[in-house]
């Protein structure tokens, strides 16, 4: 039988009464608490009543990865007390009763202030001035460039998650403060207090939408990249595991603790630059085909001519997609996009964006020979449709305009309806 254990487990500063109280619970079944690695590590031994204390110590890093001089400092005014600092790191510090008339080490307030100070300071601030930044930022890209970005699971899954992100932050401080004054008043009111909630798996719904979410931005994350994107997943996934086991073995001093979490952030920026840098070197060309576009010249009419180049766009999601093509010869080039979404205020939101870029004052409506809602072409050649589920942009470099026959090839090719 193994005489040393690791347990993972998730802490919180508003929750250190909790992990003081499963310490205790380790204690009476044999298990004491030795020292605090990756994970809290355990020591076997005979069942024993023992009280510890975690206390969050504010004048500590959050880059502490065991106890700093101050920490060492106030441990010996906490020993001499009755208190004996086993181990800690970041703000938390968990001592062991060693006197039967220990003293308590913090006032009740005291406390509460400690913890409510390390939650809503450091890190989480951090957090929620870098996920409120990113989701202005998501919310700015996404409504400027609306039309592709509504087809783009990947632009529709980072704002989610970005948003998600920055209400959970916000939420926490916000439950922190609330937590912090209903505490604050049991204490004075005199009454004991508990820091934290007593649950088992102290998840929130917040939690696990998050989780749910971040895994499906990194399904679409592997989904559009491939292979590709795999590997670069399986690369981040990996050194930083192995980062935190190394960080959690060797537990460095906080300063270059900092200078290590800098130097890794850099190493996975280079690493991404060089990687995406080689495979835009190595990925081969692959040009599209005349069959896979659905429409030609000429399909509509007599054209002979070869064609020279052919681009197309494509994007797709839960709301719709929109396929662009240009295609390129001498004299016989055209281009349309076509999009498609069964919700109608997405339609109506491309619509207005096309009616401002491209409407102007020498338009001629032909609803009628395109069998649409509305339809009209502007003095550049442009023909724009709108059907009930359809948004048909096409234009033609000549200055013909298209006869009826032409439209009736152009809406079977499409498939509009």
């Amino acid at each position: 039988m193994k005489n040393t254990k690791t347990v993972l487990k998730r802490v919180d500063y508003m929750r250190c009464d909790d992990l003081a109280s499963y310490l205790n619970a380790m204690a009476l079944k044999g298990w004491h608490f030795k020292e605090w690695k990756l994970g809290l590590v355990f020591e076997k031994g005979e069942s024993e009543e023992a009280i510890y204390a975690v206390e969050v110590f504010t004048e500590a890093s959050e880059n502490d990865t065991r106890p700093s001089p101050t920490t060492k400092e106030f441990a010996e005014y906490c020993e001499a007390a009755g208190w004996k600092l086993i181990d800690g790191k970041q703000k938390y510090c968990i001592f062991k009763k060693i006197q039967a008339d220990a003293v308590d080490i913090l006032t009740p307030e005291e406390r509460v202030n400690n913890a409510y100070k390390a939650t809503i300071s450091g890190s989480n601030i951090s957090l929620l001035v870098l996920y409120g930044i990113n989701a202005c930022l998501q919310w700015l890209n996404f409504l400027s460039f609306f039309n592709n970005n509504i087809f783009s699971k990947s632009s529709i899954y980072s704002l989610v998650v970005w948003n998600l992100l920055f209400i959970s932050s916000l939420s926490k401080i916000i439950t922190t403060y609330l937590k912090r004054n209903n505490l604050l008043k049991l204490v004075s009111n005199g009454e004991a207090i508990y820091i934290g909630t007593n649950r088992k798996f102290p998840i929130n719904g917040t939690d696990i939408i998050l989780a749910l979410l971040i895994c499906l931005l990194l399904y679409d994350f592997v989904e559009i990249g491939g292979i590709n994107s795999i590997i670069v997943t399986l690369v981040i996934i990996l050194s930083s595991f192995i980062l935190s086991w190394a960080i959690g073995k060797f537990r460095p001093d906080s300063d270059t603790h900092q200078i290590i979490q800098l130097f890794y952030g850099f190493a996975i920026f280079i690493f991404l630059i060089g990687f995406a840098g080689f495979n835009i070197i190595s990925a081969p060309d692959e040009e599209p085909s005349v069959e896979s576009v659905p429409l030609l010249a000429s399909d509509y009419k007599d054209s002979t001519e070869s064609i020279e180049d052919i681009n197309i766009y494509h994007n797709e999601s839960m709301f719709g997609g929109y396929n662009t093509y240009f295609i390129w010869s001498e004299n016989d080039t055209i281009s349309y996009t076509i999009y498609r979404s069964d919700y109608k205020w997405i339609l109506n939101r491309i619509w207005e964006d096309e009616l401002d870029k491209k409407v102007n004052e020498n338009v001629s409506y032909c609803s009628a020979d395109w069998g649409a809602i509305t339809a009209f072409k502007n003095n550049a050649n442009e023909y724009l449709v709108r059907y009930d589920n359809t948004i048909l942009i096409f234009r033609g470099y000549d200055d013909e305009d298209l006869t009826v026959d032409q439209i009736n090839v152009i809406r079977n090719k499409l498939d509009l309806r």
